[in-house]
């Protein structure tokens, strides 16, 4: 006796509430006509709704607001290839936070071997991608930055231009960024001016804010840019 559509769909609710339920990353299941079969706790949870408020509903209008599924629809992949799929996605929570996931779709076939529903997956890598931003930018201000160097760096107008302090950095700071520059520690810095580790710490965050830096090869271009030190003492 062949098994029913219901006796199916039972069995794969069974089976989901036993296993993926508590899935820290969010995944759901979507049948042939979009409509959100499953889904656990944590796909809910990122749009603010309970289980029950999504179940039953067409996943591009609950989840993205749409009318029709998007052009990178993965459900419209796996019905059209029917194969397993991914893509690396980003998109705007209710709360306006914008967050980033891989996604993954697999087909769920019925007893005729025909697609019955997909399951999607999601691997949240926000971090990663917020991370990779902000080391782009850094990598693009100090390729700026050098550029700027190789371009001035001749321009100099004799000895006293290469004491010239654009930054208003005091003497002491001089002292500390011609240091830094040469690859002294804090701890070096500390001992060769009789400061305390602390203070020379200070002074770093110092340099780093009025040369609008974050690290320290980063200051010793605009150092050398800005001939606040000259390179011939290094």
């Amino acid at each position: 006796m062949p098994v029913s559509k219901i006796s199916i769909e039972n069995n794969l609710v069974q089976l989901c509430n036993m296993f993926l339920q508590d899935l820290t990353d969010p995944l759901s299941i979507i049948d042939s006509e979009y409509r959100i079969f499953w889904a656990n706790r944590k796909k809910a949870g990122e749009h603010k709704l309970s289980r029950k408020d999504i179940i039953g509903k067409v996943c591009y209008e609950m989840f993205f607001g749409k009318n029709k599924p998007c052009s990178q629809c993965l459900v419209s992949k796996v019905k059209i290839t029917g194969q397993p799929c991914s893509i690396e996605k980003s998109c705007d929570l209710p709360e306006g936070r914008r967050v980033w996931c891989k996604q993954r779709a697999v087909p769920i076939h019925d007893n005729g071997n025909k697609i019955a529903y997909t399951m999607i997956y999601g691997i949240h890598i926000t971090d990663k991608i917020l991370l990779k931003q902000k080391q782009d930018k850094q990598i693009r201000n100090l390729e700026k930055k050098i550029f700027e160097l190789k371009r001035y760096g001749n321009t100099s107008s004799g000895e006293n231009d290469c004491k010239k302090n654009h930054s208003n950095l005091t003497g002491r700071e001089i002292e500390v960024l011609h240091l830094m520059t040469a690859g002294r520690t804090n701890h070096e810095i500390s001992r060769k001016l009789s400061i305390s580790e602390h203070t020379a710490k200070s002074h770093v965050i110092n340099i780093f804010n009025k040369l609008g830096v974050n690290n320290r090869t980063q200051a010793a271009v605009m150092a050398t840019y800005h001939q606040l030190i000259c390179p011939q003492e290094l």
